[in-house]
């Protein structure tokens, strides 16, 4: 059986055994008769493909040679798989062969995630990555768009069946195979978010920003951003269903301040706080939108004030919660 890859660079075996194609214009001719396997190429038309900048001569001369070369490749057998005269050339679909290529154009009415992770094992790369002939070039982007067709169909697939550590890995192959494409870091962030690590989903959106500016120059679409503010915001309620309201707590009173001879921040010394206007701004809009708020279905939210030891954490939360000020209406400081 003779087994060829063209995706992600060529390959050929023979039996199980490695063929030697022994130069470009005859991988490029074997590549084109794969490609339109089934199909007999006349010699004139085929010869002007492959070497469009020689004359007509010399491309028939250099078809004859490239096709005797390639023939010598396949040894006895590649009588069975080049079928040729003097009009024509054609590779033989009919015979025992596997192309790589030809599972990647498979279609079916209705593709599962497993079939489309089978199918989809077999694209290594771009189609004979290094030639540049104009014909090459636009096989090489009809099969991309083939491949990112399904990727996207099969990271759907993926999502929906909330199989994470699976569309983290096929997410990273997509975008490792170039094009930028975008709905791959989408998906990367909802897995990240779907398994709790929301910073790695931030990491991924900062990836995404960078590469489209440098691939592409643009910003991320609106798509994109609207998934990174739910993420921001804990919201991805598909597939974080709300299980019901949050429960009411009561909150622990405190009879002793944390260090000896420190008195806690009251009310009555709320005058007398000054000179820290902007940061307490800055603490009454982040607990407005961090804070579970009435009604919200979202799941719970954290907020943490972090800082070295006695630089007034404390106080400036509790500054804010016995202001009596609008915002700081409905929030409870707890030391």
């Amino acid at each position: 059986m003779l087994v060829i890859w063209l995706l992600g660079g060529i390959e050929v075996r023979l039996d199980e055994e490695p063929v030697e194609i022994p130069s470009q214009p005859v991988q490029e001719l074997l590549a084109y008769l794969l490609l339109n396997a089934g199909k007999s190429q006349h010699r004139e038309m085929l010869a002007g493909v492959l070497w469009p900048e020689s004359t007509q001569k010399n491309a028939r001369n250099n078809l004859r040679h490239a096709l005797w070369q390639l023939r010598k490749a396949l040894g006895q057998t590649g009588q069975a798989y080049i079928q040729a005269d003097d009009i024509t050339i054609a590779f033989d679909v009919k015979s025992d062969y596997w192309l790589d290529t030809a599972i990647l154009e498979e279609e079916r009415e209705r593709w599962t995630a497993d079939d489309l992770l089978q199918n989809l094992a077999v694209y290594r790369g771009e189609l004979l990555p290094g030639f540049y002939d104009e014909w090459i070039e636009l096989e090489r982007e009809r099969l991309q768009a083939i491949f990112e067709r399904k990727m996207g169909l099969l990271l759907e697939h993926l999502v929906e069946e909330k199989r994470w550590p699976e569309v983290l890995a096929w997410g990273e192959k997509w975008i490792g195979m170039g094009h930028t494409p975008e709905p791959a870091y989408r998906v990367l962030m909802e897995a990240h978010a779907a398994l709790g690590d929301h910073s790695s989903a931030a990491v991924v959106y900062q990836r995404c920003i960078k590469d489209l500016q440098d691939e592409l120059g643009v910003m991320p679409s609106k798509q994109t951003q609207n998934l990174y503010e739910d993420i921001s915001r804990a919201d991805l309620t598909q597939h974080f269903p709300a299980t019901g309201v949050v429960e009411e707590v009561q909150v622990p009173t405190f009879d002793r301040a944390p260090y000896k001879g420190l008195q806690y921040f009251t009310l009555a010394d709320a005058d007398l706080f000054f000179g820290r206007e902007l940061l307490t701004a800055k603490l009454v809009s982040r607990i407005r939108q961090t804070l579970v708020e009435p009604g919200d279905q979202a799941m719970g939210r954290f907020l943490a004030v972090v800082g070295a030891s006695g630089c007034g954490k404390s106080s400036i939360i509790r500054n804010d919660s016995h202001s009596g000020s609008p915002d700081s209406a409905g929030y409870h400081a707890e030391p």
